[in-house]
């Protein structure tokens, strides 16, 4: 090929990162000030970071996430790139590491250069959560980076370049360590880079002298494996050192620590009378618990109280379900934590830790005596296997399929920020320009009751505007905690109504419609009460117009006025 032919096949690869990185320009980061659990905890931490003062003070949030992403968010501001950009530009090198993988196993410019085109504007990036100030965004790339310079690393190609292959192995451990602490569920790679380097093996037996092949195999894949794990290792370990000098536990995050892991492994090994899918810690099993534990006596008042209710509802909300009377597992975890740390053993974080402990002996010792109903001992997250969890995977595997290969369901579209001013100003400070695009719409969720029957309910626009609606009610558990004779509906609508535009419409048998109106005044715990009508918000978020994901964890209370 001439060195003009050449000139223009890499002028088209520039191209494309032109136009990747010009596209990405349109989708402006956006940020939710209230998100103490992702926004707001990645950007204090980077702050933490940029003043030398590594995460910040100790609490239950600090070590709950790995530490990154914060980190990540700091250089990109130290270089002054914007963090949709920087996260979009390591995307690009990655994929053009794709790109160049393909180029030098195949020799096919035109394979390299179209899979580089494909990853380039694959329409995941274009998606509204990927602009928000959440993990997503690099986790991507490092998951991609991890399975490239394995297979790199795995086929070397040239056998004699020893300290070249060395430095693959060190480039390997290095982003194998950023991925490790970048999110908490990490072990879901290592099948792949497994199995990448046993195809390698498998290479050795085809061999026609296999000695000589398995020195080389060692000097050149072996040796550079080593590398790898070293560079991984001392990635973990200088996290893990600097948490044991700042807070006293040597652990890169708190959910990988065995203590944490003992105690949720223990209070979800305890028998319950009714399988419920997708809950940890039901009822029945917190009631065993508390009769054996003081540790777990601890944890009521949040997981039994109004907390608790609102954790549930707010996985409800997730999930999209009628009705979730007990805390569903997506953020069981959560409420957990906050049980704990309510209970005042967030101090510190050897505190935290003793307590832990202190649960899992209380309760695995409860189950060895045979106290109360008990499975298998364990010390993990993952949740107790069911067999029927099999035929769930064959039933769903197809629709997955789909989705993965379809994006069915996904759009391409921008999204609002939401918070007050001053949290959206931090969130800027970092991150770079933040689209502040005025919020419409809501999520709600909740319940209504009334002596006289079940309530129904209905959202109207006050000026009969058309308005974008959908709902689900079902009978409400709260019913059960009301007077006899009471009976109550679970709702959760989500609506395009503008604040200040549309009435939430409760009418209850024998009895004047009530019109609640929704604006900014609405807020979680809001409860209306009187004697032929009760109404409870347990979740209230507002909705971005352009995109039909809520925006925000659940608000503060505040009490509701009626028009009527």
């Amino acid at each position: 090929m001439s060195a003009r032919s050449d000139r223009r096949y890499w002028a088209l690869w520039w191209l494309i990162v032109i136009i990747s990185l010009w596209l990405r320009t349109g989708f402006p980061i956006h940020g939710v000030g209230p998100s103490g659990y992702d926004d707001e905890l990645f950007i204090r931490q980077a702050r933490f970071l940029g003043n030398l003062q590594w995460l910040g003070p100790y609490g239950d949030q600090t070590l709950a996430k790995g530490m990154f992403y914060p980190l990540f968010i700091l250089v990109a501001f130290l270089l002054a790139i914007p963090l949709n950009i920087a996260e979009q530009a390591v995307y690009l090198a990655v994929s053009a590491c794709a790109g160049v993988l393909v180029l030098r196993v195949t020799a096919s410019r035109r394979l390299a250069l179209a899979l580089f085109a494909l990853l380039a504007f694959n329409p995941i990036v274009w998606n509204p959560e990927m602009s928000r100030v959440i993990r997503e965004g690099l986790y991507i790339s490092l998951s991609l980076g991890v399975v490239l310079l394995a297979v790199r690393l795995a086929f070397p190609g040239d056998a004699s370049r020893f300290w070249r292959a060395g430095g693959w192995g060190a480039a390997l451990g290095f982003v194998l360590g950023a991925f490790w602490l970048t999110r908490e569920e990490g072990p879901w790679i290592l099948p792949a880079v497994a199995t990448t380097i046993l195809i390698s093996l498998l290479g050795i037996g085809r061999a026609r002298s296999v000695a000589p092949s398995i020195r080389a195999w060692l000097r050149t894949v072996g040796l550079p494996l080593v590398a790898a794990g070293a560079t991984f290792a001392l990635s973990i370990a200088a996290v893990a050192t600097m948490n044991e000098a700042r807070y006293g536990v040597f652990i890169t995050n708190e959910f990988k620590a065995a203590p944490f892991l003992r105690a949720y492994g223990a209070v979800s090994r305890i028998g319950q009378d009714h399988w419920w899918r997708f809950v940890v810690f039901p009822k029945d099993a917190r009631a065993r618990a508390y009769a054996v534990s003081p540790a777990a006596r601890e944890l009521g008042p949040v997981l039994d109280g109004p907390a608790g209710q609102a954790w549930a509802r707010d996985g409800c909300v997730v999930k999209e379900a009628a009705a979730c009377p007990e805390i569903p597992s997506d953020v069981f975890m959560w409420a957990f934590r906050e049980a704990v740390a309510t209970a005042g053993h967030y101090g510190s974080a050897p505190e935290a830790m003793r307590f832990y402990d202190r649960l899992a002996r209380e309760t695995n010792d409860a189950c060895a005596a045979k106290r109360i109903p008990c499975g298998p001992a364990r010390a993990t997250m993952m949740p107790v296997f069911h067999w029927r969890y099999l035929g769930d995977a064959l039933r769903d595997a197809l629709p997955i399929g789909q989705l993965m290969l379809t994006s069915a369901g996904s759009h391409v579209a921008t999204a609002s920020s939401i918070g007050p001013a001053p949290g959206l100003a931090i969130l800027a400070d970092l991150a770079g320009s933040i689209d502040t695009a005025p919020q419409t719409g809501f999520v709600l969720s909740g319940w209504a009751a009334s002596p006289s029957g079940a309530p129904g309910l209905a959202i109207r626009s006050r000026t009969g505007a058309p308005l974008d609606i959908r709902t689900t009610q079902a009978p409400g558990q709260d019913a059960a905690d009301l007077a006899p004779g009471w009976s109550a509906t679970s709702f959760t609508f989500r609506t395009n109504c503008q604040p200040g535009a549309c009435d939430l419409i409760v009418t209850s048998p024998g009895h004047a419609d009530a019109a609640i109106p929704l604006d900014d005044t609405l807020k979680q715990g809001s409860v209306l009460d009187n004697a032929t009508l009760r109404v409870a918000f347990d979740y209230v978020a507002v909705r971005d117009a352009r995109s039909r994901r809520p925006r925000g964890r659940p608000r503060s209370s505040r009490p509701v006025e009626l028009l009527s």
